[in-house]
This record gives C-alpha cells, sequence and structure tokens, in this order.
C-alpha cells in the first residue's frame, strides 16, 4: 500500500512535469529536449547579451554627456580631423600657459601676504600708499607702453604679410592652385611665414584664414601638399631647361576616389609639358585615367606570365 501510494505521487509528479515540459516547448517551439535546451542556453545568451548591452548604453550616455547615439553619429559627420587636432594643440599650449600663470600669481600671492604681515608688524602704512602710488604709475606707463609696442607689432606683421603676398615666388603661386585642387577647396592657399627662430616654414590656410602647420596635416594631406609641390618644380623646370619625364609608382594609394581624380587631372595638365607615366595595380584608378583626353591606359600582363631574365 505504501508503494502504491508512492507510485501515484509519483505519477501526479510525473504528469505535472510533462504539462510544464510541454508548455516549455509550446513556449519556445521545440520537439525535444535537446532543442528545448538549445533554446533555454540561446535565451541565457541573450539576456547575457542585453544586459551587456545596456551596461554600454548606459557607458555611452555617461561618456557623451547625456547626448543619444544619433545626436553623437551627426557631430561626427562634421568631424574634421584636422582642425581638430590644431585645436587641440592650441588647447595644450593654452594650459601650459594657464599653468605657468598660475605657477606665477601663486608667488606673487606668497609675497603679498608676506608684505601684509610686514604691515601688520608695524611697517608705516603712508610707506606702503606712496609706493602703491608709485607702483600704480609705473603699471599706466607700462600700459601705455604695452599698447604702443602691441598695435606697432600689429601692423608690420600686416605690412609682412601682405608683402610676402605680392611677392609670392612662382612655384609657390602654382604649388597653391594645385593644393586647393587635390584638396577639394579644403586649403586654399599656401604660405611661409618665420617660426620663433626666424626660419622660414610653410603653412597651409583654410578658406576661413586659419592656418595648419604641416605637422598637423593628415598623412592624406601631406601627401597632397607633396604632389603639389612636386608638379609645380616640374612645371617650372620644363619652362627653363629639356623636360624630363614624371615616372611614379602607385602615387595615389592614400588618396579617395575625388582627389584620386583631382590627382589625375592635375598629371594630365603636367603631361602637356612632361611626359607623366604612373604606374599603379589599382584598377579603379585606371578606369578614372582612362576618361582624361590625352591619356593612355596600357595594362601590363600578369607577373606570372613574364619571361623571367
Amino acid at each position: 500500500e505504501g508503494r502504491r501510494a508512492a507510485a501515484a505521487v509519483a505519477r501526479a509528479a510525473l504528469e505535472e512535469a510533462e504539462a510544464e515540459l510541454a508548455r516549455l516547448h509550446g513556449a519556445a517551439g521545440t520537439a525535444d529536449l535537446a532543442a528545448l535546451r538549445e533554446a533555454v542556453e540561446r535565451a541565457a545568451r541573450r539576456d547575457a547579451l542585453a544586459s551587456a548591452l545596456m551596461q554600454e548604453e548606459a557607458r555611452l550616455r555617461e561618456q557623451a554627456d547625456g547626448l543619444d547615439e544619433a545626436a553623437l553619429r551627426a557631430e561626427l559627420d562634421g568631424f574634421d580631423p584636422d582642425r581638430a587636432a590644431a585645436r587641440l594643440v592650441a588647447i595644450e599650449a593654452r594650459q601650459h600657459e594657464l599653468n605657468a600663470d598660475r605657477e606665477r600669481l601663486g608667488g606673487e600671492r606668497q609675497r603679498v601676504e608676506g608684505e601684509v604681515e610686514r604691515l601688520r608688524a608695524g611697517r608705516d602704512a603712508a610707506a606702503f600708499a606712496q609706493d602703491a602710488r608709485q607702483a600704480l604709475a609705473e603699471a599706466q606707463a607700462a600700459a601705455e607702453r604695452y599698447a604702443r609696442l602691441h598695435l606697432a607689432r600689429r601692423l608690420l606683421k600686416a605690412g609682412i604679410e601682405r608683402l610676402r603676398q605680392e611677392q609670392q615666388g612662382p612655384m609657390l603661386q602654382a604649388a597653391t592652385r594645385h593644393f586647393a585642387l587635390l584638396t577639394g577647396g579644403r586649403y586654399v592657399r599656401l604660405a611661409t611665414e618665420e617660426d620663433d627662430g626666424g626660419a622660414p616654414v610653410l603653412r597651409a590656410l583654410r578658406p576661413d584664414g586659419t592656418a595648419c602647420p604641416m605637422d598637423q596635416l593628415s598623412e592624406g594631406a601631406r601627401d597632397q601638399l607633396y604632389l603639389a609641390l612636386r608638379v609645380a618644380a616640374l612645371q617650372i623646370q620644363a619652362e627653363a631647361a629639356e623636360p624630363l619625364p614624371f615616372i611614379a609608382d602607385d602615387l595615389l594609394a592614400s588618396f579617395d576616389e575625388a582627389r584620386a581624380q583631382a590627382a589625375l587631372r592635375l598629371l594630365a595638365e603636367l603631361g602637356r609639358q612632361v611626359q607623366v607615366i604612373l604606374f599603379t595595380h589599382h584598377a579603379h584608378v585606371a578606369e578614372l585615367a582612362a576618361g582624361l583626353p590625352g591619356a593612355a591606359v596600357l595594362r601590363l600582363p600578369a607577373a606570372a606570365a613574364l619571361p623571367v631574365a
């Protein structure tokens, strides 16, 4: 009787388990235990991924000052890496200046506090008032001298810049035109300036007049600048002496399609004075060059088919 009672309990438990199992099969859309086990594992992985996604979204909101993903992508579309690099250098320089000012002002504060302590110790207040009036008069005279010198410096720099533009050499003028073409108008002029040591340096000017030093240009922009200078030098040389061929190998590797097309137009212009030979293993460069007037595209046989010397 005891075993019969236990068997009845076991049958009831079995029926309940089978009913629960059938409910789980129905919810998971499975037919056997192996498929159900796999569905449970997938659900666990889904929950883990959902939790990780929530954590990443929370970290993104924290680092993005509360902006959502759409707003961040909109900001990224207008991001200029060259301008950001220049801005970062300017911020670091300004931070360095502020740190120096802070240290200087800290020393000045200690000095003033020392003077105050000496005043409290019994020094004549009238003497301090006289010193203050003298210091104020000296500061006013210094401010007037600074204003005159600052104005003279600005006028002198403006005069030098105008003279430099008027007397800009033909090579730099040609390189400016070529560089503006290659960069799609991102940089409109090349200018030479003097660094702190008096040595001339080359800078690229944007349409808004801001200057970008050469070491802050992207790798592609530096390649385009080198090509602009090289083509300008070859054009000037071709006018003064017997022109030599210009041979280049994968010159446009770092150029996107628009700038590669602009570079090919520039090389086609150079081809009116100098024989230009461009090797490339990029098919799209050959297709772009095939549409240029005066350009001939020659496809070489595969390396395996060439005779071995």
